[in-house]
């Protein structure tokens, strides 16, 4: 992560000061070219949608497309950049290749 941005429950912060609050615990937030991809803490309100990219405007770009489900909760628990391609994976096993500017998925595979 960028030394710009951090988070502790569910702020992120820019260069230490309060960016964007958000309805759930922030797990983890990925620095992206023009925004931030974050993922958030399960919770009933924010259901398994729990991916999120805000725009350095703090404007909302996308939020992640329902999963796959495969049992009660189907939400996220990773988020990673590689070879430049973003992917989610879910508790179910499932990862997906995200678009990085729609948040659309282009494909998703079971990997566990």
């Amino acid at each position: 992560m960028e030394e710009n941005w951090s988070f502790s429950d569910n702020l992120i912060y820019k260069k230490g000061d309060p960016f964007l609050e958000l309805p759930s615990k922030v797990n983890k937030i990925l620095v992206l070219d023009n925004a931030l991809v974050i993922l958030l803490n399960y919770s009933i309100i924010i259901g398994n949608r729990n991916v999120y990219c805000y725009d350095f405007n703090k404007e909302l770009k996308w939020q992640i497309p329902p999963p796959e489900e495969f049992h009660d909760q189907n939400d996220f628990t990773g988020i990673y950049i590689n070879e430049n391609a973003l992917y989610a994976y879910n508790r179910n096993g499932v990862e997906y290749l995200l678009d990085k500017e729609s948040g659309k998925v282009l494909c998703s595979q079971l990997i566990k």
